[in-house]
């Protein structure tokens, strides 16, 4: 049903395979009560179904409608996992008396901040007396005839609430309706924006871990423990600037010595006192120091052996000197280092470099070279060897909800995962998966998830599960 804003035009109404026609002279009165409300961070959903005969005249309060339920007497109480496909006939609450009863649905919920802003809901109902929907008290959608949904999300009896503003925090949402013949199941949905429609549900309604409470899931967070909605991370390493200690230094401090790499006199080599003795900007600790060869002599700045995480590091060529006879400094020559005549220019983009220098964001082995020459002729070389690893698993994470519903009779269609890895990027098609279900057959079918990159390194594998529901055979 289309939003009720003026006097409804009644939708035309077909009886279903779990209804029996009744006298009209018999009421049977369908009660929901959906209670989005924060009574814990974790969303709770308790179903009750009452004894009631009560018309929906289209005037009465919250307080009314919801009184009529509570005040009657009880039949059957459960807790559910999702408001889908609730009080139909063949549900455990449902089949307590086809007429003259209620249903009384109470769900609790939290808003996560990355989460605020415009909410909408729809209820597939069965509502022979009419229904109405409100949201934090206030009525927003209303109808006093009979609605019954035929489990068609297109069907004009599908009753909406749209684009409502929700802050961050508890809001609670009740639907009260009236069916004056049988138990037809309803099934409550919301989105948030112009998102997918999701069934209200324990998983889809529960944020899922947020230690720092900044509205980004601690899966997610590059800052789980410090709050940082924004995620800035100028260096781009696996941490955010409001927890990276080096927040320019993507290598981390890597020769641990406390002095960050951007600011370090000796990134490769620990010299916490950065001590300079000949005042040349390179720390003594990683300085060559002359002291007259006797002959031609090129020394590598740093090791020559380097290991570096592919797509979470960085490179910065270390460098080399030279000496002559005298400790006479002499030019040296790097050939791949990244920027070989030092003129700022990456070797990528440079014509007049000899190479790209090692790649961070591919795995493997890069030489780079340092040759050394003086006015005799006379040549000294050098290799450093580079090594790109990916030891660093990718992330995997479900499109859609963990638990999803699937109405019998058409082919159900996967939304999907996603997989991203530091080093390869999208790895999407790369995942496996185990299970099958099957859209024509009802059951609960389960989905197994696992992805591995390139460098052997597996995420933790992501479950789903689907009901298929409703089969007309």
């Amino acid at each position: 049903m289309k939003r009720v804003t003026g006097t409804p035009v009644p939708a035309t109404r077909t009886a279903h395979p779990r209804m029996r026609v009744l006298s009209p002279r018999i009421v049977c009165v369908t009660t929901v009560l959906v209670s989005l409300a924060a009574l814990a961070q974790a969303s709770t959903i308790d179903f009750t179904t009452a004894s009631s005969s009560y018309v929906y005249q289209g005037t009465e309060t919250r307080d009314t409608l919801v009184t009529r339920i509570t005040n009657s007497s009880i039949y059957c109480k459960e807790a559910l996992s999702a408001a889908v496909l609730f009080g139909g006939a063949a549900t455990p609450c449902g089949s307590a008396g086809n007429s003259n009863h209620g249903y009384y649905l109470d769900v609790h919920f939290r808003v996560p901040a990355a989460k605020a802003g415009a909410w909408s809901f729809r209820l597939g109902p069965d509502f022979g007396n009419g229904g109405a929907i409100f949201v934090d008290g206030v009525k927003l959608a209303s109808a006093n005839y009979d609605v019954w949904w035929a489990y068609d999300w297109n069907s004009g009896a599908v009753m909406y609430v749209n684009n409502v503003a929700l802050a961050t925090g508890a809001h609670r949402v009740e639907v009260t309706g009236f069916e004056n013949c049988c138990a037809g199941a309803m099934t409550l949905q919301y989105r948030v924006g112009n998102g997918p429609w999701m069934d209200v549900s324990i998983d889809s309604l529960t944020p899922p871990p947020d230690a720092d409470g900044d509205g980004v899931p601690d899966v997610n967070d590059n800052c789980p423990a410090v709050a940082n909605p924004d995620q800035a991370n100028a260096d781009g390493d696996a941490l955010g600037d409001a927890c990276d200690a080096c927040p320019a230094d993507a290598n981390n401090d890597a020769d641990a010595d406390g002095i960050c790499g951007n600011g370090d006199n000796c990134p490769a080599q620990a010299n916490p006192g950065q001590e300079d003795e000949d005042g040349d900007g390179r720390g003594d600790a990683c300085d060559a120091v002359c002291t007259d060869p006797g002959s031609l002599t090129l020394v590598l700045h740093g090791n020559s052996e380097m290991t570096l995480e592919c797509g979470l590091s960085t490179w910065t060529d270390p460098g080399a000197e030279a000496w002559d006879v005298g400790c006479v400094p002499v030019t040296v020559h790097k050939y791949n280092s990244g920027d070989d005549d030092g003129d700022g220019v990456p070797g990528a983009q440079d014509p007049d470099d000899y190479g790209p220098g090692p790649a961070t964001n591919a795995e493997g082995t890069y030489s780079v070279q340092y040759i050394a020459w003086n006015a005799t002729g006379t040549t000294v070389s050098a290799i450093r060897s580079v090594t790109v690893n990916d030891s660093t698993p990718p992330t995997l994470k479900l499109k859609g909800s963990v638990l999803m519903t699937h109405m019998c009779g058409s082919q159900w269609v996967d939304p999907g995962v996603e997989a991203v890895d530091a080093c390869y990027g999208d790895i999407s098609p790369t995942v496996r998966v185990t299970g099958y279900v099957n859209g024509w057959v009802a059951g609960t079918y389960s989905l197994l998830y696992e992805v591995t990159d390139s460098g052997g390194n597996s995420a933790p594998p992501v479950t789903r599960t689907v009901n298929v529901v409703n089969c007309p055979w």
